[in-house]
């Protein structure tokens, strides 16, 4: 309270300033005691979680060979199962945050990294309790929905608070919604939901690792009932830099869906259905003399289709274009003739990237000082995070996708053509580049053009290779090919001279137009023969929201048609299959591969 002049009575209580607690930062020391201390309990837990799990998973595998159920658990049986596993990630949690604390040193924080503290806590503390929960459905139903919920609710604090491992942790958020998506049998609108959100997360872990095929067969699984993207995504998750050899097995899944006739039988889809039959016929080897009539069914089938879907056929196109490239490259498989060729004639070298832990020399250590301080780590601790393949909801779906399976076994050794025959691989020639042609025929559509640029920047990659590309010469449409390069020059006017302008192709430069990626960048990237087409960041770099990357916007026409314009311009450049008249302004197909097809 002040005087009239503003000044304070004598008689008034002084206010004292209370100072604020001096803040001691933690010490290295102080840190390492506590990390040391953490991971003594953790271990503890862990070995607990590891013998339970362990006795239980082989309880289950005695019964079931016998033929007999397995006991129910009570409730206070699965809630004390539950607190254990809850208190392992949370001595996870909270080694974490300590091994990662600001004042952390370089040698503490690559702990973690080091003992593989990340795939230990998915394997051991939610992975393998996961299992054992989904194995005893539906009476632990109640018990798995609350731990997924658990760990959910844990691995999301995770990547808030634990940057550094964070595309682990993206990718464990995707595992557990698709574990919530594939056990919600009653209420569809959830299953969509968690669907969503389990894709998202694969997706963002895919922008995170884009040549890592392991995201795109989870994102596949999530894809039905669209058959055509679910045949993208496996196709894709085998013809990355990282294939994942477990796709193999689930496409079969799809193949044998397809085979019953269990899906909607509209337009669209019977045209896909037809699409993934022909590739059904030629990876599994089966039914040879039915493939013609397949692939003419589809071809009839897919002029019509493109005009009724107008737009949607700038996505469709693509997946096509990619799914057919990887028939082409026989799957990845070792006896692919185009990878074979490839590697024998490629005239560009690339190094082999590193691994991301370089290789020690025996009893050489890292020159960390904490590199002793914890115990050994256990055999499975430096395992990669990955989920096991979730089986069919039903088991009549398991028992019907193990007969097709066995089908499939048997036909491949005892009436498939051999492997090492050329024979099979015509197939897939004849499917792509009828295809193809087909679609080059569309003269004026801009529909068809993502389709087109898809198979440019795979002949772009093929030119390094005189081996590879004389596999494929002979089948090319180079003549239709030659007649929508010249159309697409005569579209645009001749006095246009701006940068994004389509006549602007004869440049050293990839063609950037105004910096943002076209749809089918964000489709073709991480596959091997697109690694030195896109530029380094071009995808990275791009602010783009999620919703908005298949956006087709008007100005997309004009850069995919100088992008197309541009990668036939260094083909023509780069050997004798096509011809550029810069006077002109006309593509022609080089006479001498006309000679060598003759």
């Amino acid at each position: 309270m002040s005087t009239k002049d503003g000044s304070i009575p004598e008689d008034y209580p002084r206010l004292r300033m209370v100072r604020s607690p001096r803040i001691h930062p933690i010490s290295e020391s102080q840190l390492l005691s506590e990390v040391k201390q953490i991971y003594a309990g953790l271990v503890m837990v862990e070995a607990k979680c590891v013998e339970v799990d362990g006795k239980q998973a082989a309880l289950a595998k005695a019964m079931e060979q016998e033929g007999l159920s397995l006991p129910k658990l009570t409730n206070e049986q699965w809630q004390a199962l539950i607190a254990l596993h809850r208190t392992l990630l949370y001595e996870h949690y909270d080694f974490f945050l300590a091994s990662q604390h600001p004042s952390a040193s370089a040698s503490l924080r690559g702990l973690a990294a080091k003992h593989g503290m990340p795939a230990r806590m998915w394997r051991h503390g939610i992975h393998s309790f996961l299992e054992l929960l989904r194995h005893r459905l539906p009476h632990s139903m109640e018990h798995m929905l609350t731990f997924i919920y658990l760990a959910y609710s844990i691995m999301a604090l995770l990547y808030e608070t634990v940057p550094a491992f964070e595309k682990i942790w993206i990718e464990c958020l995707g595992d557990l919604g698709r574990y919530r998506m594939a056990i919600e049998d009653d209420d569809v609108e959830d299953r969509g939901a968690w669907t969503s959100v389990a894709r998202s997360w694969y997706s963002k872990a895919a922008d995170k690792k884009p040549s890592v095929g392991r995201l795109y067969h989870h994102i596949a699984i999530l894809a039905r009932p669209n058959v055509l993207q679910q045949l993208f995504f496996y196709c894709k998750s085998l013809t990355v830099s990282i294939p994942f050899a477990f796709a193999r097995q689930s496409i079969l899944f799809l193949f044998q869906s397809v085979s019953s006739n269990n899906l909607p039988a509209s337009h669209t889809q019977l045209v896909n259905v037809c699409f993934v039959k022909l590739h059904a016929i030629w990876f599994t080897c089966i039914n040879f003399n039915h493939f013609d009539g397949v692939l003419n069914e589809y071809v009839s089938l897919l002029d019509l289709h493109i005009s009724e879907v107008g737009e949607k056929w700038t996505v469709q196109g693509c997946l096509v274009a990619v799914c057919s490239i990887a028939a082409l490259y026989q799957y990845n498989t070792r006896e692919s003739k185009l990878r074979q060729a490839w590697k024998e004639g490629r005239t560009v070298v690339k190094e082999e990237e590193a691994d991301e832990v370089p290789a020690q020399i025996p009893g050489q250590g890292t020159g960390n000082e904490c590199d002793n301080f914890l115990p050994p780590l256990p055999r499975e601790a430096n395992s990669e995070h990955a989920t096991t393949l979730l089986a069919p909801a039903s088991s009549k779906g398991k028992e019907n996708a193990e007969e097709y399976k066995a089908s499939v076994t048997a036909s491949n050794r005892d009436e498939a053509l051999d492997a090492s025959s050329c024979v099979p691989w015509k197939y897939a020639i004849k499917m792509g580049f009828k295809i193809f042609n087909l679609v080059l025929q569309r003269i004026d559509d801009n529909h068809i053009l993502p389709h087109v640029h898809s198979w440019l920047a795979f002949l772009y990659h093929i030119k390094d290779s005189i081996p590879a590309i004389r596999l494929l010469e002979n089948d090319l449409p180079w003549d239709s090919l030659v007649t929508l390069l010249n159309s697409l020059i005569k579209s645009e006017p001749a006095s246009s001279s701006h940068m994004d302008s389509s006549l602007n192709f004869a440049t050293p430069t990839f063609p950037r137009g105004q910096n943002r990626p076209l749809p089918e960048d964000w489709t073709l990237r991480g596959l091997e023969w697109t690694e030195n087409y896109l530029p380094q960041g071009w995808i990275e770099d791009a602010k783009v929201d999620d919703e908005e990357r298949l956006l087709e916007l008007p100005s997309f026409v004009a850069l995919r048609k100088q992008r197309i314009l541009w990668l036939a311009y260094k083909l023509a450049e780069a050997g004798d299959w096509l011809t550029y008249d810069t006077a002109s302004m006309r593509f022609s197909v080089h006479p001498a591969v006309l000679e060598r097809i003759r």
